[in-house]
C-alpha cells in the first residue's frame, strides 16, 4: 500500500515575493522534492513541517510605529480581529492611534469618528 503524497493532498498557498511564509513554503516544496519517496515517515515529516509553517503564520507581528518610531506588537488576537472586520493592519502604536483620534476630534469632527452633520 502506498502513502499518498502530501504535496498532492495538502492545499499550499501560492508563494508571494518578499513574504516569510512564501519563503518557508518554497523551502517546504524543495524539501518535499528532495526527500526520497522511500524515506520512513515521509508523510508525517512533511505534515509536521507544514504545521510549523502554519504556526509561524499565526505568530505575533512586531512593527515600528510610523509616528513615534517605537516598536509595538500586533498580537494574534488583534490580527484576527482586524481580519474579521476587514481592516488594514495598524501602522501606528495604540497610544499614537489614540492621540491621532483625539486630534481629529479637536479638528471639528466631534467624537473623532464621525464627520459633523450638515443641513
Amino acid at each position: 500500500m502506498t502513502t499518498p503524497d502530501p504535496l498532492k493532498t495538502l492545499p499550499l498557498p501560492p508563494v508571494q515575493p518578499n513574504d516569510a511564509r512564501g519563503s518557508l513554503t518554497k523551502a517546504y516544496r524543495t524539501l518535499a522534492r528532495c526527500l526520497p519517496s522511500d524515506t520512513p515517515d515521509r508523510a508525517a515529516l512533511l505534515l509536521s513541517v507544514q504545521s510549523a509553517i502554519d504556526g509561524l503564520a499565526r505568530s505575533a507581528d512586531y512593527r515600528v510605529c510610523r509616528r513615534c518610531q517605537h516598536p509595538f506588537v500586533f498580537t494574534v488576537a488583534l490580527q484576527e480581529e482586524f481580519a474579521a472586520k476587514g481592516w488594514v493592519p495598524p501602522r501606528h502604536c495604540r497610544p499614537c492611534r489614540e492621540a491621532r483620534s483625539r486630534e481629529r476630534g479637536s479638528a471639528g469632527h466631534g467624537d473623532g469618528i464621525h464627520p459633523p452633520e450638515t443641513g
